[in-house]
């Protein structure tokens, strides 16, 4: 790790609490931006703290010691609550903490950090992920909805404004609300009666969703984009109905939801890398799982989400996985072209097993 501030008092502090619980890790301090460019050069981090004035205006020193450092868990420490500065902050970073930071965030950094180097990737494609400025960088909207559910009492009434600014964004999300899954009788009409539905959590990933497939890319054409879209709503719809099957909470079902979603993000990695770097990354399409994983993590979801993105194709699970990781990989299973009923013997929970068999049934 190298932490970057130009606070004497906060480097003092940062080296006792992660020298304490850390002594494992290799802690680098330093009061600028060009040491820690330095340091970079020499040692390959797995995070990067740096306090927000030593960005700068351009943000091309910033940029600078990205690229000296495409493996990093970036995070950016600022005091400021001023809306621009903290986008302007999230743009280029991973993470924003608060300053004075609390010890709890910095470690919570350090074991996300572990999960994301813990991943099985290539150095190309993991290099590849961390020199992306379109993908990592998180849609405005989905920005701004974030920010308000982080405060103790969100506004519902600004969230769904935020919202209603976006005909493309709020349609799709009323398409979402009012399908059968939900079994409401009556539709939702408006950007409020959808948050009431689909509960504020669903609404913020289903915006991040709606961001992502958006066709504004223009390095990814319009039909392949559609093509993502529609395959990962169709496997959302699939893995929650198994979880219903399986007699799974609502809390189960609504995290099946936006893994289901969000499962095949890899493949929008892989085709952002391709397109930005030439034909030498087709190969790499076979690590779109560990690549939707990665982006899962550097973007703050639950590890449980990563986690069953990156096994969602694993023939054979490791034993006490939680259900989750379970669930999209009997989901993705039964969803195989090749799929044969014999393989519903890879599946050691009964209650998974039998909800697949329930589901082939009816297809």
């Amino acid at each position: 790790m190298i932490f970057a501030d130009p606070e004497p008092a906060i480097l003092r502090s940062a080296r006792r609490v992660l020298h304490r619980g850390h002594g494992e890790w290799q802690l680098y301090f330093c009061e600028s931006i060009d040491d820690a460019l330095m340091l970079a050069q020499s040692y390959n981090p797995w995070v990067l703290v740096l306090d927000d004035s030593l960005l700068g205006e351009d943000l091309s020193a910033a940029h600078n010691l990205f690229q000296k450092a495409p493996f990093a868990l970036r995070v950016i420490l600022t005091s400021s609550a001023h809306e621009n500065i903290l986008y302007g902050s999230a743009r280029i970073a991973h993470l924003v903490l608060p300053k004075p930071f609390q010890k709890e965030d910095l470690e919570r950094a350090l074991t996300r950090a572990i999960a994301c180097a813990q991943l099985t990737m290539s150095e190309e494609l993991r290099a590849c992920i961390g020199a992306l400025t379109s993908l990592p960088v998180l849609p405005e909207v989905y920005r701004r909805v974030s920010a308000e559910l982080g405060k103790e009492v969100p506004d519902v009434d600004q969230i769904a404004e935020v919202i209603s600014c976006q005909p493309q964004v709020l349609a799709r999300l009323l398409h979402i609300a009012n399908s059968a899954l939900f079994g409401f009788s009556t539709p939702a009409k408006d950007t409020q009666q959808v948050i009431m539905r689909l509960g504020l959590n669903m609404v913020k990933h289903l915006v991040l969703f709606s961001g992502l497939f958006s066709s504004d890319n223009p390095k990814l054409t319009d039909e392949k984009m559609a093509q993502l879209s529609s395959e990962s709503q169709q496997f959302a719809a699939r893995l929650q109905a198994l979880a219903e099957r399986a007699g799974y909470s609502k809390a189960v079902k609504a995290d099946c939801w936006v893994a289901g979603l969000m499962h095949n993000i890899g493949k929008l990695v892989i085709l952002d890398c391709s397109a930005r770097v030439g034909e030498e990354y087709e190969q790499l399409q076979d690590e779109h799982a560990s690549s939707g994983a990665l982006l899962m993590m550097l973007w703050g979801f639950p590890l449980e989400i990563a986690r069953a993105l990156e096994l969602q194709n694993s023939e054979f699970l490791p034993e006490g996985e939680p259900v989750l990781v379970q669930l999209v990989n009997a989901t993705k299973l039964i969803s195989r072209k090749d799929f044969e009923p014999s393989l519903l013997d890879n599946i050691e929970n009964l209650s998974i097993r039998n909800a697949c068999k329930a589901d082939l049934q009816t297809c």
